[in-house]
């Protein structure tokens, strides 16, 4: 599966029935070749609007852009970010099959990232992290997302609420190191944001 990173540089512009046209964007976005789920966020604090689409394949993900604008025309903003990944890993919460996403976290680590530091991150995710988080009520679904040319390593979490979003990072932190775990190769990410979950069409995780 493949996804598509796309950022506002800002707050979107005030436009006309803005809710009304959110929606028929999604159900565009939704009926292109390939589409295999969607998560529309607003960044809390200065209103970015962030877009991730997932896609069966890269050449899906790549052209879902051209085939949108070919139904609805030019986009009224400007994009900041317009970025293509590979879910490498997709982890489904407690709560996956039962609520729906309310807020999300949206972090981005050091790149270009050391073969050392990806593979301690990895191991820490799946042995550790998620093992953890999978007990903890509201939590969703955690998509990880990786260029291997930029070797650049995106996550989002996604929880039922901000509350749930709050318990997952403080369980996740509070984790205590697993045998030959190196701190030093296990750095946070150098940006962390926090966002409302506008609009979502979940696909189901392929992996658990």
């Amino acid at each position: 599966m493949y996804a598509r990173l796309q950022c506002t540089g800002g707050p979107l512009p005030q436009i006309d029935g803005v809710e009304t046209k959110q929606q028929h964007v999604v159900e565009v976005i939704s009926g292109h070749p390939g589409f295999a789920g969607l998560y529309m966020l607003d960044q809390i604090g200065i209103g970015r609007r962030v877009l991730l689409t997932l896609w069966t394949t890269r050449d899906e993900a790549s052209g879902a852009s051209a085939r949108t604008r070919g139904e609805l025309g030019p986009r009224p903003f400007e994009l900041e970010v317009d970025e293509l990944y590979e879910v490498i890993d997709d982890w489904s919460g407690p709560a996956a099959a039962e609520e729906s996403a309310g807020a999300a976290s949206f972090m981005q680590f050091e790149t270009p990232m050391s073969q050392a530091r990806f593979d301690a991150g990895q191991r820490g995710a799946k042995e550790r992290i998620q093992p953890a988080v999978a007990k903890v009520p509201g939590a969703i679904r955690t998509l990880t997302l990786w260029d291997a040319e930029r070797r650049a390593l995106v996550v989002f979490a996604f929880a039922t609420s901000m509350d749930a979003l709050d318990a997952a990072g403080r369980t996740a932190n509070s984790t205590e190191l697993l045998p030959g775990e190196d701190p030093a190769l296990l750095a946070g990410p150098t940006r962390f944001d926090v966002c409302t979950v506008v609009e979502s069409v979940p696909s189901v995780a392929i992996t658990r």
